[in-house]
């Protein structure tokens, strides 16, 4: 082998350590794996540089910089005319996707992940095992950040076919924890519980604490829907528990379980304990970075405040359940907050304020309805 082709070797090489590390990580190796491949990119063919700027668009992605990973990515599409392969096309694609999701611009991205399933079908040829599973997902999780629950439902439904044994069990118990969420939103917490059932059968199996804790807490709030309070109470305990053991930086799994604990005791008319628990979550606060768990915190510290005819203080929750959700934008958490206010304030003889709030919640509603109509247009 002449020094020529031993170079064109090494940055071959180069370029399949970036693709291998990037499965896991956009870590140091990658970057320094893109970085070689970078120095000789001349010496590489049209598909090579596809791959390439494929694989920068996909660490921009993984950094959090989607402007980045759509430059590389456009650029990877316009190598990829020059050598085309339909596998490269599909997950330019997905990664595109990928990109306008994690700019919370749901339309572009459904239509990016819908093309790159399109393709797929398109096809006999064996891609990756698991890519049309991975599209699948997004599909999925785009129909759901709509509230398009019921599009969202058969795309994971179709997704839990696809698997078959493709895909781990880690990635397995995703996708019915995912089911799971979305008939919860539809209110069949029957098939919620089910489905969280089989996601903490998988999570036993493979010791996983951090998603045991997660799927405690999901099932719990199931089961508290449906009025299992000692059923749900063993599942928050167990997970609180797991939490501790873990050791979780993040703390919102366990405001979760003691939010959800205080809506345990609320349902009961234990006002006090539900305020004990509610008190424990808010010393947490702090380190959560989730709007919708603290979204949650809020408007149930707010409607137990309530309860116990605390109107000031119920009244200062509501806000800032309102000011931590109205900055994620999310039409339907908002409208359940603007209800749940707009009730209190009927309640406490405000009929004005009242009407103004339920406006605001049917608004929301049908902004949420509206978003899901769009989303079938695609």
């Amino acid at each position: 082998m002449d020094e020529e082709q031993a170079r064109i070797l090494e940055v071959r090489l180069a370029l399949l350590t970036a693709q291998t590390a990037l499965e896991k990580a956009a870590d140091e190796r990658a970057d320094k794996a893109l970085q070689q491949v970078a120095l000789h990119l001349a010496r590489l063919s049209s598909a090579e540089k596809s791959r390439y700027y494929y694989l920068r668009g996909k660490f921009s992605n993984l950094r959090n910089d989607p402007l980045a990973a759509i430059a590389d990515l456009e650029e990877a599409r316009r190598h990829l005319q020059e050598d085309y392969e339909l596998e490269q096309e599909i997950l330019i694609e997905n990664e595109l996707g990928n990109a306008h999701y994690r700019q919370r611009r749901i339309m572009p991205a459904l239509t990016h992940y819908l093309v790159s399933l399109e393709k797929v079908n398109s096809t006999k040829e064996l891609f990756t095992n698991g890519l049309k599973w991975k599209i699948l997902m997004n599909v999925a999780n785009c129909y759901l950040a709509l509230n398009d629950w019921e599009q969202a439902i058969s795309a994971f439904r179709e997704a839990l076919e696809q698997a078959g044994t493709t895909v781990g069990l880690f990635d397995q118990a995703e996708m019915f924890y995912s089911l799971a969420t979305n008939y919860g939103e539809q209110g069949d917490f029957q098939r919620a519980c089910l489905n969280l059932g089989r996601t903490l059968q998988i999570y036993e199996q493979v010791e996983d604490q951090r998603m045991l804790v997660r799927t405690r807490n999901a099932l719990a709030d199931m089961q508290a829907q449906i009025g299992q309070y000692d059923n749900a109470e063993l599942q928050v305990n167990e997970a609180l528990k797991l939490a501790q053991v873990a050791q979780l930086s993040d703390r919102c799994q366990e405001i979760n379980g003691l939010v959800t604990l205080a809506i345990i005791r609320q349902k009961q008319s234990k006002l006090e304990e539900a305020s004990n628990y509610i008190e424990e979550a808010m010393k947490l606060r702090d380190s959560c970075t989730s709007v919708t768990q603290l979204g949650r915190l809020y408007q149930t510290a707010a409607e137990i405040e309530a309860d116990l005819k605390n109107k000031e203080q119920a009244e200062n929750y509501y806000r800032q359940a309102l000011e931590v959700v109205e900055a994620s934008d999310q039409a339907i958490h908002l409208a359940d907050i603007y209800h749940s206010y707009g009730q209190r304030l009927r309640g406490w003889g405000e009929v004005d304020r009242a009407f103004e709030y339920m406006e605001k919640a049917y608004r929301q509603r049908e902004r949420g309805r509206a978003d899901a109509d769009a989303s079938r247009k695609f």
